[in-house]
């Protein structure tokens, strides 16, 4: 399978919709992965832009939103994350998180997830397995990411319903996106 089309050829000429299990999707989203990464968001889009056209998978939507953000595309990075919130519901399975927040671990979890609320590291690109394995993090990762776009287009009603599903987690940028939401609505 090519990983892009000839601009020429219409969309009928893609290939077949990739299993996200093979090897090659996964050696794509990888490679798409270490792109955003180091901050080459150009080739990043491309590979991303590509997986989203032909999966429904959570952590390429979110990525190409990420993309879509940094080529100051806002409005489309809020319609390709809720794309992602879509997926995600698809591809949620029980959730792990509270498995990892248990027992002796849980103080351990509780600074880390402490000092993760309060930085930027919602940001970061999301490994595909991530949706699966703790969806209810990768869901609020990508609420806060969401957020972050509605703020930057001033869409206050917006911010205010969204806020609702992670309010009061100590998320710095949603605090100030509410605080704002409220001012200017």
């Amino acid at each position: 399978m090519t990983l892009f089309r000839n601009p020429n050829q219409s969309t009928d000429s893609f290939a077949p919709k990739p299993d996200a299990d093979s090897v090659d999707y996964k050696r794509r989203f990888n490679t798409g992965f270490q792109l955003l990464s180091n901050s080459e968001f150009a080739d990043a889009f491309l590979i991303f832009a590509n997986i989203s056209e032909k999966t429904e998978e959570p952590a390429a939507f979110f990525n190409l939103a990420l993309c879509e953000m940094e080529a100051g595309d806002d409005q489309k990075a809020i319609l390709t994350l809720e794309k992602a919130l879509a997926a995600i519901k698809k591809t949620q399975t029980p959730d792990n998180d509270a498995a990892f927040s248990s027992g002796i671990l849980s103080k351990n979890y509780a600074a880390l997830s402490q000092k993760e609320k309060e930085s930027a590291a919602y940001l970061s690109p999301m490994p595909q397995e991530y949706p699966r394995l703790l969806s209810k993090s990768a869901k609020e990762k990508i609420m806060r990411v969401l957020i972050d776009a509605c703020f930057r287009c001033e869409l206050w009603d917006k911010i205010i319903i969204l806020s609702a599903s992670v309010q009061g987690k100590g998320y710095t940028n949603v605090e100030k996106a509410l605080e704002a939401a409220k001012r200017n609505k």
